[in-house]
């Protein structure tokens, strides 16, 4: 059976990582400090990195998480980035 040729997004995005760790929402919410609605919220406004959905479970690559927070923490060193 040959692969398609045009899996979804989310498909190539954990497929390029071969090993991720994905992360579940209450380790999401454990890692960041951010409850559900500040996390959800965030999503909607680009503010946040988006979900993968797998079936009915919710999960994020921990890559993504970490260099999310490398880069709030960078911002928040910066003082010429603008606070929201």
């Amino acid at each position: 059976m040959a692969s398609d040729p045009n899996p979804p997004k989310s498909t190539l995005q954990l497929s390029a990582r071969p090993g991720e760790v994905l992360l579940r929402r209450r380790a999401v919410e454990a890692r960041t400090g951010l409850g559900c609605t500040t996390i959800y919220g965030w999503m909607k406004s680009g503010k946040f990195p988006k979900s993968v959905s797998l079936g009915k479970t919710v999960v994020w690559p921990a890559s993504v998480i970490d260099a999310w927070i490398s880069e709030q923490i960078a911002k928040a060193s910066d003082p010429d980035t603008p606070k929201d």
